[in-house]
C-alpha cells in the first residue's frame, strides 16, 4: 500500500486510529487509519500493525529520535509465524 507523500507535519497531522476488529488466538486484527495512507491499512497481527505505523512515521520523518535512532527489524518468521510462536509461549 502506498504512502501519500505530504510536505508538512504536525503532531496532528500523524495522528492515527486503530480499529480492532478482532481479539482471538492471542492475534489482534483490524483497521489503521490515517491521513497519510491512500486507504485504511488492514492488518492481522500486532507486529504488521506496529511495522506499518514504523514505516509511516519513517516516511514523514516525525517524530524525530531524540537520543537514539528508532530501528524495529523484523523478522519474516515472526511476520508469518507470529500467532503460533504466542500461542508457544503461553503452554
Amino acid at each position: 500500500m502506498n504512502v501519500i507523500e505530504k510536505d508538512v507535519v504536525t503532531a496532528t497531522s500523524i495522528v492515527m486510529r486503530v480499529d480492532i476488529k478482532e481479539y482471538s488466538q492471542n492475534l489482534l486484527s483490524g483497521m489503521l487509519h490515517s491521513n497519510h495512507l491512500e486507504k485504511p491499512y488492514e492488518f492481522k497481527s500486532l507486529v504488521r500493525l506496529i511495522a506499518k505505523m514504523e514505516e509511516l512515521f519513517d516516511n514523514k520523518r516525525f517524530p524525530e529520535a531524540f537520543l537514539s535512532p528508532r530501528l524495529f527489524e523484523m523478522d519474516e518468521k515472526l511476520m508469518n509465524h507470529e500467532g503460533e510462536s504466542n500461542r508457544n509461549e503461553h503452554t
